[in-house]
């Protein structure tokens, strides 16, 4: 199991979550679409392989995971936000998902409104809001996978 694996499957194990989102949990570079809404995308912005002085690897990656709510209701960004910043704070201390072990996580930014995107279909127009939590992830990997 990855760590964009493992991510998902901890968002979509929340019930709160999901009685909203439904199965809208998404990973990567998704466009906002009005079918779509509310949803959550996420992103890790991972770091490269870190090594010893000598070139042994390091089994422990601190990547950025990008997590951005989206909807048009502002009710709804609101109380996601909230599920997801405590659904991660849940991995602060450590926890392990599947084969992933999660270190510990932090929070860099919990939450910070964007600009809207408006999706424009035929003669309608919806504002789409965003809103987006960042945090840092210290997670172990098989190193002999990268060697």
């Amino acid at each position: 199991m990855s760590l964009e694996t493992a991510i998902h499957a901890h968002l979509i194990s929340k019930t709160e979550i999901t009685a909203i989102v439904s199965n809208r949990v998404l990973f990567g570079d998704v466009e906002p679409s009005r079918e779509q809404l509310p949803q959550i995308v996420y992103q890790i912005h991972d770091n490269d392989s870190v090594s010893t002085l000598d070139g042994t690897p390091v089994d422990l990656h601190w990547p950025i995971l990008e997590v951005e709510i989206r909807s048009d209701d502002p009710a709804d960004i609101d109380t996601v936000s909230d599920l997801v910043r405590r659904s991660l704070i849940e991995l602060e201390t450590g926890a392990t998902i599947g084969a992933e072990t999660i270190e510990e996580l932090s929070l860099i930014d919990a939450g910070t409104d964007e600009a809207t995107v408006v999706i424009r279909e035929d003669d309608d127009t919806v504002e789409v809001l965003r809103r987006t939590i960042l945090a840092r992830v210290g997670y172990r990997y098989d190193v002999s996978a990268v060697t």
